[in-house]
């Protein structure tokens, strides 16, 4: 019984020791390619940003989850390690959960911008899709 008290405690220590996210609400919540594909920002969950993307064209798109960048004034900002795939096929007509961990430490009282720039490919070519923006309060 003790030895499952101090356990509790210890990982209830390092569970308060994660960084906490500052508020934040979308200003832009969805963006899409005509026909193509659409990208809905569906929560903001502490650090992690929890997107669906549909795949509303005709082929499938590869989606790299390393490429979807933070752009902020103090830079960009990739995404943390996490999850076991770093890029996904989106077949024609499906949909699929995107959950992307950022460090939004020094970020307060600014616009942040989630960049698909690179990220979502046909062919390999790159699709020129709007960023989604995120007021950090």
């Amino acid at each position: 019984m003790n030895t499952a008290i101090a356990l509790l405690t210890l990982s209830l220590g390092l569970a308060s020791c994660a960084p906490i996210a500052p508020p934040m609400h979308p200003t832009k919540s969805v963006v899409q390619v005509q026909d193509v594909v659409k990208i809905s920002l569906k929560e903001i969950n502490n650090d992690i940003l929890e997107f669906t993307v549909w795949n509303n064209g005709t082929q499938p798109l590869v989606i790299d989850r390393d490429a979807v960048v933070l752009v902020t004034d103090l830079g960009v900002r990739k995404r943390l390690p996490g999850g076991i795939a770093h890029s996904y096929t989106l077949q024609p007509g499906t949909a699929r959960e995107l959950n992307l961990r950022y460090d939004w430490a020094g970020l307060r009282n600014t616009l942040v911008r989630v960049s698909f720039d690179n990220a979502i490919t046909i062919n390999g070519k790159p699709l020129d899709v709007s960023p989604i923006e995120i007021r950090v309060l």
